[in-house]
């Protein structure tokens, strides 16, 4: 073989090499967006005019593409689906703040997003640009949340009244807070039976109806204890205090609920209610308990010119007996290497027992031991509280 034409074949190679790498370069798909422009148009008031910019531009899909560094660019045909979602999204801010007239416009490189055929997307995006012209600010005409408990003042939600802004944000509020006072009433089961809402473009004015459905009067039914727990059922429903037999109160339950809480032994505790009640009117409900790590240790030190050195330790016991008994021993070496004084000494140790004589009770018993050597004077000593 000649020179020349071994140096052709090596041409060939590197040729062949070269296409390979650019081939799969060229068929990759297109990350190039650069700019996504969110323009407001109609608002005569500038200072409102730039708080909706900067309201629909963090709520824009697309916008938090270019905005946010952390976020990476998606292929083509999924910016495409982003650019198609805008328009529902930034629907919804609009309609919280009160216009539910609004024209939205999203262009990818001059094409509005809705016309475009996702299953034939373009081959790059390089701009976006969204305009709003949100139009006439919408206000509350009627607003009926029916029935109510008697004596229920209203309106249930500050703003939602005739003659207010009609955000959005108000109608699902108002609506959960007339199955509230149901709730309250003791009928768990309160719920929306209907709801009309009706935008009166002439008017800009929003109709709102919402139908509840009390339910009947409930009481507390039975309780299951589950999950991962080392504490005895018996401990954990004299901790709990559940209700048995009463009315059905939400106070009552979330009191239930932070009484496990504040004993620190669970790291979990969930208390759901059945989906139906029983044909006697009761509703049972299932708690779910996961411990925390039984066992904790801690330690500090604290270096002072004037004082030396303090160094303190603990261990804590979340469940000593089974019974969610917390124990703690605490200790303390102060003045080391003070130079001035002895070392000072401190031992204690404290027990707390839950729900002895009722759910919202605690004995707890406290022992110190401490030892001071000060310049002038030393002293051994102790105490030991109860309560």
């Amino acid at each position: 073989m000649t020179n020349r034409t071994a140096a052709g074949w090596r041409a060939c190679r590197l040729a062949l090499i070269g296409l390979s790498i650019a081939l799969p370069l060229l068929t990759a798909p297109a990350l190039a967006l650069d700019t996504v422009t969110v323009r407001i148009l109609g608002v005569g008031n500038d200072d409102r005019r730039e708080f909706l910019q900067q309201r629909l531009r963090r709520a824009s899909l697309t916008a938090q593409l270019v905005d946010d560094e952390d976020l990476d660019v998606p292929a083509t045909p999924d910016l495409l689906g982003l650019a198609q979602s805008e328009y529902s999204q930034l629907l919804g801010v609009l309609y919280s703040e009160s216009y539910y007239g609004p024209l939205i416009s999203v262009e990818l490189d001059g094409r509005e997003a809705a016309d475009i055929d996702p299953f034939r997307p373009p081959q790059e995006i390089d701009r976006i640009v969204i305009s709003i012209t949100p139009n006439r600010i919408y206000r509350f005409g009627e607003t009926a949340v029916t029935p109510l408990p008697t004596g229920t003042e209203t309106p249930l939600v500050e703003g939602f009244s005739r003659g207010e802004r009609a955000r959005s944000d108000l109608v699902g509020a108002a609506a959960r807070a007339g199955i509230t006072e149901w709730r309250d009433e003791g009928h768990a089961k309160a719920t929306i039976e209907d709801q009309t809402i009706v935008a009166l473009h002439p008017e800009a004015r929003l109709d709102v109806d919402i139908d509840l459905a009390p339910g009947p009067l409930l009481r507390f039914g039975t309780l299951t204890v589950r999950g991962d727990t080392d504490v005895s059922e018996q401990r954990v429903r004299q901790m709990l205090g559940f209700p048995q037999g009463e009315v059905f109160s939400p106070q009552e339950l979330r009191d239930a609920v932070n009484r496990l809480r504040r004993s620190g032994v669970f790291r979990v505790v969930t208390l759901e209610e059945a989906e139906e009640p029983n044909p006697d009117g009761t509703l049972d409900y299932t708690l779910t308990l996961i411990d925390e790590a039984k066992r904790r240790i801690g330690f500090s030190a604290e270096y002072s010119t004037l004082d030396g050195l303090t160094a303190s330790a603990f261990w804590l016991h979340r469940n000593l007996f089974g019974g969610a008994e917390r124990f703690r021993v605490d200790g303390e070496v102060r003045q080391i290497g003070d130079g001035r004084s002895g070392t000072d000494f401190m031992l204690g140790a404290r027990i707390e027992v839950p729900a002895v004589l009722g759910p919202d009770t605690l004995v707890f018993g406290l022992a110190e031991l401490e030892r001071l050597d000060e310049p002038d004077f030393s002293s051994k000593g102790g105490r030991s509280v109860s309560g």
